[in-house]
Parts: C-alpha cells; sequence; structure tokens
C-alpha cells in the first residue's frame, strides 16, 4: 500500500471558517507509479468550498507508491480522510 511521503494542508477558507464549519472529508484516491495523486473522489464531504479545497490539496500530496514484486504499481481506491478543524 502507498505511504505518505509529502503532506498539504490547505489554508482554512474564510466563509468556512467563519460559519463554524469544520468536519472530515473521505476520499478515494488513485495513486501512480510515481507516489502522485492522479484522481481524487469524495465519498463523504462536509460543504462545496470544503470538499473542493480539499480534492485541490489532495492531488498535492506525495505517496511511496505502493509496490508489487519490488515494482511501483497504480493504486486505485485508496482511502483517506482530510480533517478541518477551527482551532487549528
Amino acid at each position: 500500500a502507498p505511504r505518505l511521503k509529502r503532506e498539504f494542508k490547505a489554508p482554512y477558507p474564510e466563509a468556512s471558517r467563519s460559519a463554524g464549519i469544520e468536519g472530515t472529508v473521505v476520499m478515494k484516491l488513485t495513486i501512480d507509479e510515481n507516489g502522485r495523486v492522479t484522481h481524487v473522489r469524495i465519498i463523504r464531504g462536509i460543504n462545496e468550498e470544503l470538499d473542493t479545497i480539499t480534492k485541490s490539496a489532495a492531488r498535492k500530496l506525495l505517496f511511496k507508491p505502493g509496490m508489487v514484486d519490488d515494482k511501483p504499481v497504480i493504486t486505485t481506491g485508496y482511502v483517506m480522510r482530510y480533517t478541518w478543524e477551527l482551532n487549528e
């Protein structure tokens, strides 16, 4: 299974912050053999603004790719959670 090498934390959007909206976005990722995210699908979202920003942030993550027979492979359906908390 892929392992996260580089995280990316997006800035909290002001509209959601001032509305007190927080929570966790659950998504499925496709990660290529170079560890880059090539596809993001939101499974459980919060609102349109945070979901859109989460998708963009996920594309900036970098993983150590999954391996089969010591060769890097494309991984589909990798489930990841991205949490938005107001106290950060």
